[in-house]
């Protein structure tokens, strides 16, 4: 090992995106400079969500989140005091890489433990354009603060509670007052709309997720830089409206383009996927391409987390409208850790007749792209899954959570969209009129439908076919900012 070795220490929060596409920069890095070393951390129970696909027998609630964060930031000061000490071959971390959502928990007491020379770097697993949402657009604790200070305001809670409450009120007001007094938020490279537009909250309120940002904006005032998978051809207006405000705070930026498996990355993508083993799968699979041809099936997938618990009756709408369609659009799903809410639908259990338009068939039916047509993701951040985006496969978006919204009204925006993004699939304080399209979005479960078929019938159409050529335009893009300024971004990093 050379005297020159350069030590970056991460620690990772155990969610999918946040983890995987990290892994992946780590291997590109390394790659990248031979001296360079990296120790991961996070909390093991990633593990046991890869081996149950958090199917019902994982428990995993709020309470288990906040537990999970807090053994995570316990077992990361553990850790990083005992490498600060140093050994052979693993000096002393010069760097230090945390994610947004648990550095602000960490970032003094690792400063303080490394020492002032050590530099403190964002790890943001998402896309350019929600970082103002996320970031610097409010201040939470300031706001927890100020209320607090005021009995009158205070009404006998807790600071925490106030934090908690801000978050979810986002501006401090209520829905209905930015609605009437018409806030419009602009977004870097992504269409304007009302504040409450860019919230989603599909998968309930949220209510555990103001201290975590609170602590993810502080992080933010005192990071020397920030990581995101992006890329010029992806934000051409986010990129540069990022760097210069990092630019103005004395900040890096470093856009380190889309991550997921090399295998995605060849030339030649769609070789790159294996054709799928399971009997269930592949006999599914093989039928929906004898009937209806290729690229003719639909792949649903709402990650391992961000199911729409409080939307069940799109979910039903969903199932039947694809039970029901003249032209049958066969789909495979994954439920993720939701399945056993579906399975007390009557129209579930319907999937797993023999001959069902529709299979509940797990992360196994991720199938090559020469038969998968669409893909209905959650849309967290541009990551999404890597490997939709990369080999060229247009989307449907049912933004379900945080700020999703904008992810997906980036995605769908023209004048080269590579996505539908669903509207009427909305809750919560996010009802309301849209000022892009004009019309109030109900939520309703009949407005749904109607929005499902309408989709449908665009993806088979010119719309679909359009929005199927913007894609693999972006994925060709994509290949070459990995070749090009991705790899220049990638070899800063790993010198940094």
């Amino acid at each position: 090992m050379s005297t020159d070795t350069h030590h970056i220490a991460t620690m990772l929060i155990s969610a999918w995106g946040h983890t995987v596409s990290y892994i992946h920069i780590a291997c590109q890095m390394l790659k990248a400079n031979p001296n360079l070393v990296v120790t991961m951390m996070q909390h093991n129970i990633l593990v046991a969500q890869m081996e149950t696909e958090l199917m019902s027998s994982l428990p995993f609630s709020p309470e288990q989140v906040q537990v999970v964060f807090g053994e995570t930031v316990a077992g990361w000061l553990e850790t990083i005091a005992k490498l600060a000490v140093g050994s052979e071959g693993w000096p002393k971390p010069r760097t230090v890489h945390l994610d947004f959502m648990g550095g602000g928990f960490v970032v003094d007491q690792t400063k303080e433990i490394l020492g002032p020379d050590a530099k403190m770097v964002m790890w943001f697993s998402s896309a350019v354009v929600s970082m103002p949402a996320q970031l610097t657009d409010y201040d939470f604790s300031a706001i927890a603060d100020e209320i607090f200070a005021d009995e009158a305001r205070r009404k006998g809670r807790s600071r925490d509670e106030i934090c908690r409450r801000s978050c979810l009120q986002r501006t401090g007001k209520t829905r209905l007052q930015a609605q009437t007094t018409g806030m419009v938020v602009k977004l870097p490279g992504a269409p304007d709309m009302y504040d409450y537009e860019r919230w989603a909250y599909g998968c309930g309120a949220a209510e555990g997720i103001g201290l975590l940002l609170a602590a993810s904006q502080k992080f933010a005032r005192v990071t020397d830089g920030y990581i995101a998978p992006s890329t010029s051809c992806l934000e051409p207006v986010g990129l540069p409206y990022w760097k210069e405000l990092c630019r103005e705070r004395g900040q890096e930026f470093f856009p380190v383009g889309l991550q997921t498996h090399e295998a995605c990355w060849k030339d030649d993508f769609e070789s790159s996927f294996e054709s799928p083993t399971n009997p269930v799968v592949k006999t599914f699979l093989n039928d929906a391409v004898s009937k209806y041809g290729p690229k003719s099936v639909l792949y649903i997938s709402f990650g391992s987390l961000f199911f729409p618990v409080a939307t069940p009756g799109h979910i039903a709408a969903l199932i039947d409208t694809l039970l029901s369609l003249p032209t049958p659009f066969p789909s495979s799903s994954r439920w993720a850790a939701n399945w056993h809410l579906s399975q007390r639908n009557h129209r579930a259990r319907q999937l797993e007749r023999p001959g069902s338009r529709m299979r509940l068939l797990g992360r196994a039916a991720r199938n090559p792209p020469e038969r998968r047509s669409r893909v209905v993701p959650h849309a967290r951040g541009i990551q999404l899954d890597g490997r939709i985006p990369v080999p060229g496969i247009p989307l449907i978006i049912w933004p379900t959570n945080a700020e999703q919204p904008v992810n997906a009204a980036l995605l769908s925006q023209e004048p080269s969209p590579v996505a539908i993004e669903l509207l009427q699939v909305r809750a919560g304080a996010q009802l309301g009129p849209s000022l892009r399209y004009g019309p109030e979005i109900t939520g309703r479960v009949e407005d749904a439908t109607k929005e499902f078929v309408e989709t449908f019938e665009k993806a088979r159409g010119e719309r679909g076919r359009a929005i199927a050529q913007n894609a693999v335009k972006m994925a060709k893009a994509l290949r070459e900012a990995r070749k090009g300024e991705a790899a220049a971004e990638i070899k800063r990093l790993a010198a940094f």
